[in-house]
């Protein structure tokens, strides 16, 4: 996972996705880069430290966000709103190994780039076309899962959704997308959600 998307925020200075593609701290100047091992080793004025990735985390001021996107930190209320790119799925494929067949996957679109907005019921897309957008229920999402680099979205009667975000971190987004879920589901009367992969499930 690039560094950008594991640190959603500086731990330097705590500013919220203020590391770049570069792997520096817009804000506060901290260089991010990886270490030995899976360790990642910051520079700053004052020298350089090399911690494991989750030390870095405990360094987040927001000791009630645990992962799992029950909260958010102080002032990050939806709306959520980025650039990012969409893929859609279609159409499936058949997967095989040699002549079992394992399955059916998913084939991916071309990919568009638009606005991708998160509210307390819907996520959207708003490409520059504005005639090729969409809009689904969040209490109609199905699954939400996170890979090193996308976030893919199932939801019913409608495609799969890969979504990467240019300037923006994936694991902050995923925690955005359970949390608004969460909520969704509980207004709804639909329970809480205990898992958002492969299904989401809820008790």
């Amino acid at each position: 996972m690039p560094i950008k998307d594991l640190l959603w925020a500086c731990p330097i200075c705590h500013q919220i996705e203020a590391i770049g593609r570069d792997g520096r701290c817009r804000a506060c100047g901290a260089q991010f880069t990886r270490g030995r091992g899976a360790r990642i080793r910051a520079t700053t004025p004052e020298g350089s430290e090399e911690q494991h990735p989750l030390d870095w985390l405990a360094q987040f001021p927001w000791p009630d966000l645990d992962g799992t996107g029950r909260s958010l930190p102080a002032g990050l209320e939806p709306p959520f709103r980025q650039v990012a790119q969409v893929r859609l799925a279609f159409t499936q494929l058949p997967l095989r190994r040699g002549h079992a067949f394992l399955g059916m996957i998913e084939k991916l679109g071309p990919v568009r780039e638009g606005q991708l907005e998160l509210t307390d019921a819907l996520i959207g897309f708003m490409p520059p076309r504005s005639g090729d957008g969409w809009s689904w229920p969040l209490i109609q999402i199905t699954a939400i899962q996170p890979s090193s680099s996308a976030i893919q979205l199932k939801a019913r009667e409608r495609p799969v959704a890969s979504i990467r975000f240019t300037d923006g971190s994936v694991r902050l987004w995923e925690q955005r997308l359970q949390y608004c879920v969460r909520r969704a589901y509980e207004r709804a009367g639909q329970g809480e959600v205990l898992e958002f992969q492969p299904h989401i499930r809820t008790r």
